[in-house]
């Protein structure tokens, strides 16, 4: 079975994911991708895909990524500088499935918090500021993830997706 871990990092956090799920994919057929650096997608059974979330969607370089995208199974993985929550998250996916074209199956989708930059966290607080200080703790709690347990469940998501998708 041929993988592909493709990503986009602007802040690093998903660098940090994707490097971790190529490095426990272990003896695997497998690539990994930095769009940013390489357009180059080759063809595969399964295309892991990520990218931080940013106004509650996917940036238009992954939009485009889509677009190019051969059919088959994928597998989103995304941090963000809010919490996951399944609500978050939701609302989220139902943004970023509108760009996933027909032939494109997703198969699962997985979210962790990250650090943000300290002048999204003033634009959030500009757009929203009876909640200043719940933003503030969220901007505090991100400064350390993704961490060893966001890593352990995304090593999770991983086993689970390759077994219940692929029978690996």
């Amino acid at each position: 079975m041929k993988t592909v871990v493709v990503y986009q990092s602007k802040s690093g956090n998903t660098r940090l994911m994707a490097e971790e799920i190529y490095e426990y994919l272990g003896d695997m057929d497998k690539d990994i991708i930095d769009i940013d650096t390489d357009n180059d997608i080759p063809e595969a059974d399964l295309y892991f895909v990520g990218f931080g979330v940013h106004n509650n969607n996917c940036s238009m370089d992954i939009v485009d990524l889509f677009e190019r995208m051969e059919e088959g199974k994928y597998a989103l993985f995304m941090s963000s500088g809010f919490l996951p929550t399944d609500k978050y998250k939701d609302k989220v996916l139902s943004n970023i499935e509108v760009w996933l074209p027909e032939q494109c199956e997703l198969v699962d989708s997985f979210m962790c918090q990250g650090k943000m930059e300290r002048h999204v966290l003033d634009i959030m607080v500009g757009k929203m500021p009876h909640a200043e200080e719940q933003l503030k703790q969220m901007y505090a709690e991100g400064s350390v993830h993704p961490n060893n347990d966001d890593m352990e469940n995304l090593q999770e998501f991983v086993t689970r997706l390759l077994r219940d998708s692929f029978e690996v």
